[in-house]
């Protein structure tokens, strides 16, 4: 078994309605208290263990009336302590022996009698954390419940405050968990369809065409811009100065003077 302390200031301790901080008073756990005047006001905490204490103060030449209950099953513990001076770390509630498992205290802030709101000073939870803990769906077991402040109240030393355990909330973790797959389909889901769509693209293309080869001429360069000019060339001859035809082979003539081109 283990003993935990969790402070006023705690954030595991879901506050409703109207609270303030109260002023420092010594023998205030970590010096601070929350201090409610406000007609149903309430407190609730969840924890794990087997029993539960509920530490507050006593306000001076007030009168202080609270409902505890445990797991929705309520408890009636009335407070009506009246002080001429401030009374730090007065025991107020302590639950009967819980079944090791999850818990959840509720205090809430009635009005009085004739209905004038009463005032409720919270310092401090204390409860009993078993080593090894089997959750069960029986609330709680049987016991009594503490009176009201008809003893002198009991100080204690201020050990560190420890956080307590808080239900994980589905409405944040599911949709945490949820959005991040339902984008990661739908980019798959996109890049499959188009991924269908360009190979459809491309299997409806025509095929390429063939590369042309290079252009090649099939007639012949002529030198001539004409065909007259090429007849016209066929008619001149290579002949002397007395107009005899002249031969390029040696062995035919010989030339004796230079030829001259003549047309005919």
């Amino acid at each position: 078994m283990s003993t935990e302390i969790v402070d006023n200031t705690n954030s595991s301790i879901v506050y409703a309605g109207a609270w303030s901080a109260g002023s420092v008073h010594v023998g205030d756990f970590n010096s601070t208290t929350s201090i409610t005047t406000q007609v149903d006001a309430s407190f609730s905490y969840y924890f794990v263990g087997t029993s539960i204490t509920v530490w507050g103060c006593l306000l001076p030449n007030t009168t202080s009336f609270a409902n505890f209950s445990i797991d929705g099953t309520p408890l009636l513990q009335r407070l009506d302590g009246t002080s001429a001076q401030y009374i730090a770390q007065v025991r107020q509630f302590t639950s009967p022996n819980l079944t090791a498992g999850a818990h959840t205290l509720t205090v809430g802030v009635p009005a009085q009698g004739d209905g004038a709101p009463s005032a409720y000073c919270l310092d401090f939870l204390e409860y009993t954390r078993p080593d090894v803990v089997t959750l069960s769906a029986t609330p709680y077991a049987t016991g009594t419940v503490v009176s009201s402040y008809a003893t002198v109240p009991t100080f204690r030393s201020s050990p560190a405050a420890n956080l307590g355990r808080q239900p994980p909330n589905l409405a944040v973790v599911l949709p945490a968990v949820l959005v991040p797959c339902l984008l990661v389909i739908a980019g798959l889901i996109v890049a499959l369809v188009y991924a269908r769509r360009r190979r459809a693209r491309e299997e409806d293309a025509p095929p390429p065409l063939p590369e042309r080869p290079p252009y090649v001429p099939t007639t012949p360069y002529a030198p001539f811009a004409s065909a007259a000019m090429a007849e016209k060339e066929k008619d001149v001859k290579l002949v002397d100065k007395d107009g005899n035809p002249v031969f390029l082979d040696a062995d035919r003539a010989s030339v004796e003077a230079p030829p001259t081109y003549v047309s005919q």
